[in-house]
């Protein structure tokens, strides 16, 4: 099978340093699973097909990608080690390797799979990737693996460096029979991967790997509102069963801290969320890092048709499993079988022959999901406030969540464009939560580091002759503070 990647023009028997990718051109080329596995023994970099047939690092774009057929999925600091991870992986990978900066004791490697058919969409890409992180790992090599991968691997433009140890290749190939061979035990085969990323909640985890924010623009009706994202719209629907827990008098709850207080309920696993009790008076509590989930109850519609049963009931027996990972068959059984009465329009078409064979089959494929699963849980407590002050509410934790993880991963010794690398976010928010903290001081000694660190490589030999783009690549900042630190330099020659 022979598909287009594109390879650069020289190998590297260590990483390539800053100076190799500013040289570093990247050549399209055909090749096949054992050409790609000898070029990366070699130490010879590759990534996407690009719409220019030869390019430097710099044309290396979203907007010129062109296509490609491999995921690759990158670990760094793993606790697995590679032979443990290859060892209980679900899906072999077609290459395997081991990089540069693999220790015995820092584990770092590389999983490459090919796909049968090209993908020409970036989200598709992204999303495939995280469709494969996904799958190819139970529950527990997944939590023990999940810290070290590098979600900045999704994005299809990214450099893969080859390596200097060996490669093991599988021949591996994706297609839409692969994913379904895990699945099996459904009697619906997926027909596309669209249906793929529904079932598993790559949707909602895509979101969270993207961190964007929606937008409401206006509240269609008591239970929906259309939102913006991205320039595009859709209506969302909202419903009291599917995302609160409200208290209701006569009840008995569960407690949490000896403070909060959820309704117990067979389709959601809410009682079991730990929350501090510092976050008492939050309206929403962040529970993303938590096994907690639930099964949907609200449908477009009042109830579930039959154009889709066996899809509808792999998922709710997946969520279920979810949020009853200790329980035995019989207990997912009472499960399953209360909801296909409860929300089935035809509820006595599934049998319970069916039932206890879809819970069989998915306790048996312990594979990694996140059907069903819940980021944001809403505190009983306020549950006088209307469905806007609600929202508010949840973007606000947001809000918090981003301010959080800026200022935990912020480090004042890299230049602000490699911290927006680094964290994921704009320049702009890095700067908004960092001024918020009175962190201003802090920022202007960032940029006296950064023209130290443009003096350091302005300074080498040729350098001088380099263009202010050239400079800026290599400086890992603008190029109008290029401009600004020469000009600066300049003048402190002349004064001296």
């Amino acid at each position: 099978m022979l598909f287009n990647i594109s390879v650069s023009d020289n190998y590297y028997l260590i990483k390539p340093t800053k100076s190799d990718y500013k040289k570093m051109q990247l050549q399209t080329q055909e090749v096949d699973i054992s050409i790609l596995s000898d070029l990366i023994s070699k130490g010879y970099s590759i990534c996407s097909e690009f719409n220019m047939n030869r390019l430097k690092i710099k044309n290396k774009t979203n907007e010129n990608y062109k296509q490609s057929q491999l995921i690759i999925l990158d670990f760094d600091h793993s606790i697995i080690s590679f032979e443990e991870a290859l060892n209980s992986i679900r899906i072999k990978p077609t290459i395997a390797y081991q990089t540069f900066s693999n220790t015995d004791t820092d584990y770092r490697f590389k999983l490459i799979y090919l796909f049968e058919v090209p993908i020409l969409n970036i989200t598709e890409h992204k999303m495939k990737s995280l469709m494969l992180f996904y799958l190819i790992f139970n529950q527990k090599e997944f939590d023990l693996i999940k810290p070290s991968f590098d979600s900045s691997c999704i994005s299809p433009v990214l450099l893969c460096n080859g390596t200097n140890k060996k490669v093991k290749v599988f021949d591996t190939v994706i297609s839409l029979n692969t994913i379904n061979q895990l699945f099996e035990f459904n009697e619906e085969k997926f027909n596309t991967y669209q249906e793929v990323f529904e079932l598993l909640g790559i949707n909602d985890m895509f979101i969270g790997y993207q961190g964007n924010e929606f937008k409401i623009v206006k509240s269609k009706s008591n239970n929906s509102n259309i939102v913006s994202q991205n320039g595009k719209t859709e209506e969302i629907i909202y419903n009291k069963k599917d995302f609160f827990c409200f208290p209701s008098m006569g009840q008995s709850y569960n407690n949490i801290n000896n403070e909060f207080y959820f309704i117990p309920n067979s389709f959601n696993n809410y009682n079991t969320a730990f929350v501090d009790e510092e976050d008492k008076g939050k309206v929403y509590f962040y529970v993303g890092d938590q096994h907690i989930y639930t099964l949907t109850t609200y449908f477009r519609n009042g109830k579930i048709g039959d154009n889709r049963r066996h899809k509808t009931l792999l998922y709710i027996a997946l969520v279920a499993h979810n949020i009853y990972p200790h329980s035995d068959e019989e207990v997912l059984f009472q499960v399953l079988r209360r909801y296909v009465d409860t929300y089935f329009i035809e509820p006595w078409v599934i049998d319970n022959a069916t039932i206890m064979r879809m819970i069989k089959n998915v306790k048996k494929n312990k594979y990694m999901n996140t059907a069903g699963k819940r980021y944001y849980l809403f505190n009983p407590r306020f549950s006088y406030l209307n469905k806007k002050e609600r929202l508010s509410a949840l973007q606000k934790i947001r809000a918090e969540r981003n301010k959080e993880l800026i200022l935990s991963l912020f480090d004042f010794n890299l230049s602000m464009k490699e911290n927006t690398n680094q964290i994921g976010k704009s320049v702009k928010t890095i700067r908004k939560y960092l001024r918020e903290e009175g962190l201003d001081s802090e920022i202007k000694s960032l940029k006296v580091d950064n023209y130290q660190k443009f003096i350091n490589i302005y300074l080498i030999d040729g350098n001088k002759d380099l263009s202010i783009r050239e400079i800026a690549i290599l400086c890992g900042i603008s190029k109008s503070q290029v401009d600004r630190f020469i000009k600066k330099y300049k003048n402190n020659i002349l004064n001296r």
